[in-house]
């Protein structure tokens, strides 16, 4: 409605300044070329968000069938939006040390992790996740539980894998830090690369969220060392 209006307002203002008809209607289709494009590409980029949130969805279903939901031992907190910068190396949470969270906390999604508390104040809780490009934790893949470690950033990425290691595409991941509850569920193998010059394989994951869409998530109690 709104661009209709515009082209409409367009359309009027041209015809006042004396401009010729056909070039006029010349213009205005240059215009509605350029909203028609605009409006493919907007279409095109909700298309990928809405395909990107359904198998994440479909990820975290299959998750949920397997995997012991951590969440019921936790303190539920809200998480608050980063709209419209989009910063995921950290989540802001609702709750602080007043409602007992603390430094070092899992913060998971049912039974999946999706960060660790890194400052508390009274109110708010501040955890860090995997977009985090200074996170670094020893996880292990597959029911054979190959050792590997998990390197935070844009693209979370895994790395340290033995050469011979028998891991595939939908190996589940699970957090091996001692400072972390034992065996959480983290995502699951995308693509793993085996570069012939390189001592080791790397793999890249599938998380079972979309962090853009987090809404509420459960802080555990932190591993007493």
């Amino acid at each position: 409605m709104f661009r209709f209006l515009l082209v409409a307002a367009l359309f009027s203002l041209l015809l006042l300044l004396g401009g010729q008809e056909q070039i006029v209607l010349g213009k205005l289709g240059l215009i509605s070329s350029l909203f028609a494009k605009e409006e493919d590409a907007e279409l095109q980029a909700l298309r990928s968000e809405n395909s990107a949130l359904r198998a994440a969805l479909e990820l975290r279903e299959t998750f949920e069938a397997v995997v012991p939901d951590r969440s019921r031992h936790g303190l539920v907190a809200g998480v608050f939006s980063a709209y419209p910068f989009n910063f995921r190396p950290v989540l802001t949470l609702s709750r602080g040390a007043s409602a007992g969270v603390k430094e070092g906390a899992a913060v998971v999604l049912g039974g999946v992790l999706v960060g660790q508390v890194t400052r508390v104040s009274a109110e708010i809780g501040v955890a860090k996740t995997v977009f985090d490009p200074r996170w670094e934790i020893p996880v292990r893949i597959g029911a054979a539980g190959v050792d590997a470690v998990l390197v935070g950033g844009t693209v979370p990425r895994l790395t340290l894998i033995a050469k011979d290691a028998a891991i595939g595409a939908g190996d589940t991941l699970t957090a091996a830090d001692p400072s972390l509850p034992f065996g959480l569920a983290i995502g699951e193998i995308e693509e793993v690369t085996n570069e012939p010059s390189m001592p080791f394989k790397e793999a890249t994951l599938r998380l079972p969220y979309r962090i853009s869409a987090l809404r509420f998530v459960s802080v555990l109690e932190p591993v007493v060392r």
